[in-house]
């Protein structure tokens, strides 16, 4: 039989175009989800922008209206976000953010870095509470997973059950070191923390508020290391800190 007679009679081994489309199809609806990667920082506050090229629609006061200290997006904030999207470390997990303040950190891992659900909790004031919470509700077009904000003192009993625990300037009070540590502990799951060193503060009280915290840490068996600087501002560098809990 010549050649060309051969491959004619030869059985077609590919699917028609219609049974690879259905296949892909299938495969894309089971799929969840991703948004785009971050494009880079130039957002209010030094946050990156979001994947849309828009930023975060952030209320963030200061001291004002009663709020306190968490009314304010620290520049550890933007530091921790900016390592968040670098590493992927945040992509498909359950995250916990503690003392969220404006809730700046929390929102962009559920906004840009494909957090499976966000937990964002605060033990501040009521004012700040509804802070964190109207800003929740302002980037709801955003939001790529759900986001709810809780309240929680460090030291008081756990509920929540996270993969990662995120925390942005949650360490320069040495005098709430201790309560920190405890939560940390007994949410039993990796932490990453943005510590931004303050030399001032550091030098009239004789101590390092980072080895305040690792002191306090070390004594409940919690295992810290120092991943990442971050001298966007070389007057403030910031540390980026994992966390692990005993096992």
């Amino acid at each position: 039989m010549p050649v060309a007679a051969r491959a004619a009679h030869k059985p077609s081994l590919a699917p028609p175009l219609c049974v690879w489309l259905v296949c892909l199809s299938s495969t894309a609806a089971l799929k969840p989800a991703l948004a785009p990667p971050l494009q880079p920082t130039g957002g209010p506050h030094g946050l990156p922008l979001l994947p849309s090229g828009e930023s975060l629609v952030l209320d963030a006061p200061g001291w004002t209206r009663g709020i306190g200290t968490g009314g304010r997006v620290w520049p550890a904030s933007a530091a921790l976000c900016r390592y968040l999207a670098r590493t992927g470390a945040v992509r498909g997990k359950s995250i916990l953010e503690l003392g969220c303040g404006t809730g700046a950190t929390g929102l962009t891992c559920a906004a840009a870095l494909n957090a499976s659900s966000v937990i964002l909790t605060e033990g501040g004031s009521e004012g700040l509470l509804q802070l964190a919470r109207r800003n929740v509700d302002a980037n709801q077009r955003h939001l790529h997973c759900d986001v709810s904000v809780q309240r929680h003192g460090w030291g008081e009993p756990v509920e929540w059950a996270p993969e990662l625990v995120v925390g942005s300037d949650v360490t320069y009070d040495r005098d709430a070191h201790d309560r920190l540590c405890a939560t940390l502990k007994a949410l039993k799951a990796p932490a990453l923390l943005a510590h931004q060193h303050r030399r001032v503060a550091s030098f009239l009280s004789g101590e390092s508020q980072l080895d305040h915290f690792l002191a306090a840490a070390a004594s409940v068996g919690l295992a810290v290391d120092r991943l990442h600087e971050d001298a966007t501002n070389p007057l403030a560098p910031v540390s980026i800190l994992s966390v692990a809990a005993p096992r």
